[in-house]
């Protein structure tokens, strides 16, 4: 029964070119299959030459039962078999009396080309031979078939008209007067029907009929009029020409359609597609639509960037050929589930296999669109790409369990994490091993000032003048400054004991909020028992040097006097016997006696200098304490045949102290003195290189050198020899390290075996 189910034809049907073929081919009747809904409709018409006449007749006609009347092969079979459209057809009265018609069927197509039904026209009765029949008679016969105009009618909403080419009158249907929305009273002549369209429309019309009169061309046109009621509507009109027995023409019969509506829904949905092409193709997401059986059809810009296939390349293949292997199973079975109708949709993380064969995760929402019968017809994903999300996850709980690791492992450092109102929420094994309490014994249990001193927490309440409202933990609150805060506190032990810390306090911060703080604690006890030890020894080492301040200052002061005593001697043993005055030797005595007296003078200066050495620098004449000691070595050179080039200008002057730097180039001239090459040119030169704030003393000889790789690491250690001297004590370089670093100066050597040595002293300016 066709009922409310011959929808399905409705704009099938409503085509004016399938009304054309009912009323000018179904001269017998008609009737229509739905093969989706299996179901027929049955016109009265047809209905009465097969002998059933009762109204109730049609109401219980259904197809199995009309297929039964069919004689000969299955209807289907003769069509499958048939070419033309056409068929010779024998059905069975209600009187079981053959009857044989020539007909005419057209297929009912969806907008996918399937056929979804099919319209049957009986254009004659064997016997009766239709073409004797005049174009008149036809034409009264249809008009006579109210039934047809009036189902099409409430089917399509179209309606009927005709133009009598001999006579002028016009004929419109009730549907073709309520879409000029004008009374049936209204004459329907040809110039007033032409007033109703607009004036481009309007000429379009005239054309069509005059083409229509000349060449027996249909025409079909959509056209704006404007309707009694000053509506403006959009028609369908189609019409044909149908000539007399002498090929005149005759009249022009059509049907006219109120496609308002549809024209704007074709309107919305224009839009309405280009709005999704335009959101489909250019969206910041993947999108895809895939058939049945789960190929890309068609696919978005976003999507081939996040697999790395072209469209074309990717409408290839399936989802099947680019999903991780071990995401495969999860996603059919989701997918075989909203084929079957069991869900709707699904979400799934999962991950596809780039074209270069990376690794990407995304986020895949599915949903179905189902054909007529339920059947799945298409599926739609849209795919966001989460692999920078994923990949950061996986850092941060790498990170995280990093830092839980750190934490757990610290066994040595107390790590207390709190809320912001102190209630601990974290207790490591640090925490427990340095306060003797277990984490389940404090974490949501106590707050953190529990674990400090009672008596320090009152003390600094009252440094921060914070009155009994507030609480202890807000001491800890209020001493943060600028993200965090370290300081030593006191801590009391389970067992009641109290030990010095060294706490770090820091702020925990989310989205700018503070939410807790974290605090760090170190044991103090053993540092400030090592602290009490080192105090003890400045302490020592301060008597020390007060004792050997003062033997300083006897040994110079007796020094002093010998030296005094020798230069006196000399004096007058000069003058009792005046030919040693120009004596090499008495010259030589004299000299190191001056020399003397002035070192001892040094000396002097140094025991007066105190822990603030480097402050008292002064500046010293480098050229002329060059020229001291290389006076004071000049007969060990000799004796050495070592010649001493003194290189460095009157000029040059460094920050230091006299004695130290006399004893330096001492110390360096006599060790190239001594170990001097036993034969061959000997020389020790002495040069400078001045820089910005600093002037390099370089002493260099072609002596017998150091093996450094050897002795490098010790070679300025106290009482390491380097050579097989019996007079070597090993006390020189130590002594000149020291004074050099006590001026802020530095030290450097570089020597080979048998070639010679050279140091480089640093000096301030």
């Amino acid at each position: 029964m066709i009922q409310t189910s011959f929808s399905i034809f409705e704009k099938n049907i409503s085509r004016p070119e399938t009304l054309f073929f009912i009323e000018n081919r179904a001269f017998e009747g008609f009737w229509i299959w739905d093969l989706l809904e299996k179901s027929i409709y049955i016109n009265q018409q047809f209905l009465k030459k097969l002998g059933y006449k009762k109204p109730q007749d049609k109401e219980n006609f259904t197809i199995e039962k009309l297929l039964n009347l069919t004689h000969g092969k299955p209807l289907l079979t003769q069509i499958l078999e048939n070419s033309d459209n056409k068929l010779t057809l024998e059905y069975f009265t209600s009187a079981r009396e053959l009857i044989t018609f020539e007909v005419e069927y057209l297929a009912v197509k969806d907008y996918l080309n399937r056929v979804t039904g099919y319209i049957f026209a009986n254009t004659e009765i064997l016997g009766i031979d239709p073409s004797n029949k005049d174009i008149e008679n036809l034409t009264n016969e249809l008009f006579a078939q109210k039934e047809i105009f009036s189902e099409l009618e409430k089917i399509a909403e179209i309606g009927g008209w005709e133009i009598n080419l001999k006579t002028g009158d016009i004929t419109w249907t009730k549907q073709v007067y309520k879409i000029h929305e004008v009374d049936e009273s209204f004459n329907p002549r040809v110039d007033v029907g032409l007033d109703f369209y607009f004036p481009d429309d309007r000429r379009k019309v005239v054309r069509a009929l005059q083409e229509t009169i000349k060449k027996s061309k249909p025409f079909d046109l959509n056209c704006r009029i404007l309707t009694a009621k000053n509506n403006m509507k959009w028609v369908r009109c189609f019409g044909k020409i149908f000539r007399d027995s002498e090929g005149k023409p005759a009249k022009i019969i059509g049907v006219f359609q109120d496609i308002t509506k549809q024209r704007l829904q074709s309107e919305k949905l224009r839009i309405s597609e280009n709005t999704f092409r335009g959101n489909f193709e250019y969206a910041a997401i993947g999108m895809a639509i895939l058939d049945e059986y789960g190929t890309w059809i068609e696919v978005n810009k976003k999507l081939c960037q996040i697999v790395g296939y072209s469209a074309e390349e990717l409408k290839t293949k399936t989802f099947h050929e680019i999903t991780h292997p071990e995401d495969l199973d999860a996603d059919v079975k989701l997918l075989n589930d909203l084929a079957d109708g069991t869900i709707d949709n699904y979400q799934l993380d999962k991950r596809y296999i780039n074209k270069n064969g990376a690794i990407i995760h995304v986020t895949l929402s599915a949903s179905v669109v189902r054909n007529n019968d339920g059947t799945p017809y298409q599926y739609t994903y849209q795919i966001v790409d989460i692999t920078a999300n994923v990949e950061a996850k996986n850092k941060l709980e790498t990170a995280i369990k990093k830092l839980e690791a750190v934490f757990n492992a610290s066994t040595q450092v107390s790590i207390v994490a709190t809320d912001r109102k102190g209630l601990i929420k974290n207790f490591n094994t640090g925490a427990e091993n340095l306060l003797g309490y277990k984490a389940a014994e404090m974490i949501g249990i106590h707050t953190a000032d529990f674990l400090h001193s009672a008596v320090e927490i009152e003390t600094r309440k009252e440094t921060l003048s914070l009155t009994d409202e507030d609480t202890d933990f807000e001491v800890f609150a209020n001493l943060v400054e600028n993200g965090f805060e370290t300081r030593e506190w006191t801590y009391t032990h389970k067992e009641g004991y109290e030990f010095p810390v060294l706490l770090t306090v820091t702020e925990i911060v989310e989205s700018g909020e503070i939410v807790g703080y974290l605090g760090v604690a170190i044991d103090l006890t053993e540092i400030k028992k090592v602290e009490r030890e080192i105090t003890s020894l400045l302490e020592i080492t301060k008597d020390q040097n007060e004792r050997l301040k003062n033997f300083a200052h006897i040994v110079s002061h007796n020094l002093r006097s010998h030296a005094s005593n020798f230069k006196m001697l000399l004096e007058l043993l000069v003058h009792d016997h005046p030919e040693f005055k120009e004596n090499e030797f008495i010259l030589y005595l004299k000299t190191a006696s001056n020399d003397l007296k002035e070192t001892i003078t040094h000396l002097n200066e140094v025991v007066q200098l105190n822990t603030t050495l480097i402050e008292n620098l002064e500046v010293v004449n480098l050229q002329d304490v060059v020229e001291m000691n290389i006076r004071n070595l000049q007969v060990f050179a000799n004796e050495k045949q070592v010649v001493i080039e003194n290189n460095i200008s009157k000029g040059e002057k460094v920050l230091g102290i006299t004695a130290y730097i006399s004893s330096i180039i001492n110390n360096l001239l006599s060790n190239a003195i001594k170990y001097s090459k036993a034969e061959g040119t000997k020389y020790v030169s002495l040069n400078c290189l001045l820089t910005e704030d600093s002037l390099e003393l370089i002493i260099s000889d072609n002596g017998i050198g150091i093996d450094l790789q050897k002795n490098g690491a010790k070679i300025f250690g106290m009482y390491k020899t380097f050579h097989t001297n019996t007079d070597a004590r090993g006390i020189g370089l130590f002594i000149t390290k020291n004074q050099v670093e006590a001026m802020g100066g530095k030290i450097e050597v570089e020597s080979k075996l048998n070639q010679g040595t050279t140091f480089k002293i640093t000096f301030k300016i």
